[in-house]
């Protein structure tokens, strides 16, 4: 997207602030609430595409216990479980460099929104730190992070001038990699020197806990966490119809990443696991773009380009 857009969407939603709880496949809730917008017989979600949320333990407990044999979209809220992963959302920008160096598919910026750690991990992350560190060991300022929150991880994303279609550029993260990496490397021999070395105070029953009972469990979700909380902003904020992300191959090709590939998952699992679609279209706003379009030309001599597609404007499951 060029600047002045960017600009502009910055300016319109940037003020804002966003509290945002999460819990292991609300995607599911999410896109069912999305896609169903009047009351509807169950057996009609199981014989339709929606039918592979039906399968989550998370959903199938909840019908299991409607005692109504319609599926009311209303009614989902009460899916949410006690426990929740409690985060903030912040908007950022990236882009205006070599595209090769910003790992874009094209010249331009991307809106950036970045999921962040809550106050409580903030003062726990503050307790386990050497008062005298003059870094954190976690975060990278080379990447599109927070300036004012720890980020956990953030989603890049490119527009259509309409706002009609974005494409998620990247889904990445740092901190919960560089944290377990270090406790995976700490845990054998937890000396004061290796410690404070890190920046860590020489308390490694708390900084034990830290890894074990903050990092592991954001781990196994933040993932699926960053995407929901893409697509929902993307939907609720801006009113984006389509939403695409990169293929995996296609991704590597056209962000020149040869040598340094993304994990393979986050561009084949995680948009498979949201009902994404595999189509051979790129974005219009792609086809139109020249840099692309002559890139394009280049890839197609060694693979097919291809894109996962969430169309959230195709119609919904009826009564």
């Amino acid at each position: 997207m060029n600047k002045q857009l960017l600009d502009e969407v910055l300016y319109c939603l940037s003020d804002d602030r966003h509290t945002y709880h999460y819990f292991k496949d609300k995607y599911c809730m999410f896109l069912l609430a999305h896609y169903i917008k009047e009351d509807t017989p169950i057996k009609n979600i199981k014989n339709s595409d929606l039918a592979r949320f039906c399968h989550k333990p998370l959903v199938k407990k909840w019908l299991a216990q409607q005692g109504s044999k319609q599926f009311q979209s209303e009614m989902i809220t009460t899916m949410w479980p006690v426990e929740l992963f409690h985060f903030t959302l912040t908007l950022g920008q990236w882009g205006g460099d070599d595209p090769y160096w910003q790992q874009t598919a094209r010249p331009g910026f991307n809106l950036v929104l970045q999921l962040n750690f809550s106050r409580f991990h903030d003062r726990l992350y503050e307790n386990i730190m050497d008062d005298e560190a003059e870094f954190q060991p976690f975060s990278c300022d080379s990447h599109p992070i927070s300036t004012h929150r720890n980020t956990i991880a953030w989603a890049r994303l490119d527009f259509s001038e309409d706002l009609s279609e974005v494409l998620i550029e990247e889904v990445q993260n740092d901190w919960l990699r560089y944290a377990w990496e270090a406790y995976l490397n700490l845990v054998e021999n937890p000396q004061r020197t290796r410690l404070k070395r890190y920046g860590f105070k020489p308390n490694w029953n708390r900084l034990d806990a830290y890894f074990k009972q903050v990092i592991k469990p954001i781990m196994s979700i933040w993932d699926e966490a960053v995407l929901c909380a893409t697509i929902e902003y993307v939907v609720n904020h801006i009113g984006a119809e389509k939403i695409y992300m990169h293929d995996h191959q296609t991704g590597v090709a056209l962000k020149s990443m040869e040598y340094t590939q993304p994990p393979k998952s986050l561009y084949t699992k995680l948009p498979k696991k949201f009902g994404f679609e595999s189509t051979k279209e790129p974005p219009l706003f792609l086809q139109q773009d020249r840099y692309v379009v002559r890139k394009l030309k280049k890839i197609q001599k060694k693979i097919t380009p291809q894109w996962h597609l969430l169309n959230l404007n195709k119609g919904g499951i009826h009564a």
